[in-house]
């Protein structure tokens, strides 16, 4: 779905059709919604990801927090180009226990980093902070 004009990106909770899904790239897409988190909301309704690409979205301001914590299995998280909160960025990242790719080149990132959550960083993971 990258590069495209979506009115509104929600997933109903019912919904099963896309449980298997393990890729989602919605890089470049503007999704036209007042709350980035309801957006994020039905992202994290999709169990089966390991893929999720969320590079040059419009989410602006969007805090990353329990929208996704239900990610489990994401293995890489590219927020390149992004507008995001992060005050509490770091406790979402470590509900990501498959987590093995980060990357958030060139993001705005606004708010503090507290020492909430506990990250830990494996030999297998990266993170790309430019």
């Amino acid at each position: 779905m990258s590069a495209n004009a979506i009115d509104n990106l929600v997933v109903p909770k019912d919904y099963r059709g896309l449980r298997k899904l393990n890729t989602l790239v919605l890089g470049g897409t503007e999704v036209a919604m007042i709350d980035g988190s309801k957006a994020l909301q039905s992202i994290g309704s999709l169990p089966s990801l390991k893929t999720l690409y969320l590079s040059y979205t419009n989410f602006t301001g969007t805090v990353i927090n329990q929208e996704l914590h239900n990610l489990t299995n994401l293995e890489e998280l590219i927020l390149d180009e992004s507008d995001l909160h992060v005050s509490q960025l770091l406790q979402s990242i470590a509900s990501f226990t498959s987590l093995k790719y980060l990357s958030m080149q060139d993001s705005v990132l606004k708010g503090a980093l507290h020492g909430q959550g506990k990250l830990r960083v494996s030999e297998a993971f990266v993170i790309l902070i430019r």
